[in-house]
């Protein structure tokens, strides 16, 4: 568990994530609006050499940026979903949920993951953002299914 106090160092959280996950492409964003769950998507692509510019994709629901770093741990597509608008997993399966997820050149990050949970794959990581009683900080802690 991490509490995590200003942007610098989510930041340096996503950084530090990023080069522990050693091939892992399955990334599950839980918790309440304004946690940080959009903020560590965004460190998360611009340290993996995305360059534009990474907004929750609420309304579009899925938005796909290629992966500019070369090293050969990551995917080759930054796949960012937002589950907040969706009514059922149904939905999302609708769209190709299970291609994008059984596709290796992708990295999944999901937010509001709770709302699909029935759906996501056993192998993935849990990433849980709450607000710490000072509502400047955050509490992150991470649970790795993988190890399962």
């Amino acid at each position: 568990m991490s509490i995590v106090k200003n942007l610098e160092e989510m930041e340096n959280f996503s950084k530090n994530f990023l080069a522990e996950i050693d091939k892992k492409n399955m990334f599950c964003l839980f918790g309440q609006l304004g946690a940080g769950k959009t903020t560590f998507a965004k460190f998360l692509a611009f340290h993996l050499g995305i360059k534009k510019n990474i907004i929750s994709p609420t309304f579009n629901i899925l938005k796909v940026y290629e992966i500019l770093k070369s090293k050969k741990k990551f995917p080759k597509y930054f796949y960012h979903i937002d589950c907040y608008r969706l009514n059922n997993s149904r939905e999302i399966v609708d769209l190709g949920f299970k291609e994008w997820v059984n596709d290796s050149e992708n990295l999944m990050v999901i937010e509001w993951a709770d709302k699909i949970e029935e759906i996501l794959p056993q192998q993935r990581i849990d990433i849980f953002f709450k607000h710490h009683r000072d509502l400047n900080k955050r509490i992150v802690e991470v649970v790795d299914l993988y190890k399962r």
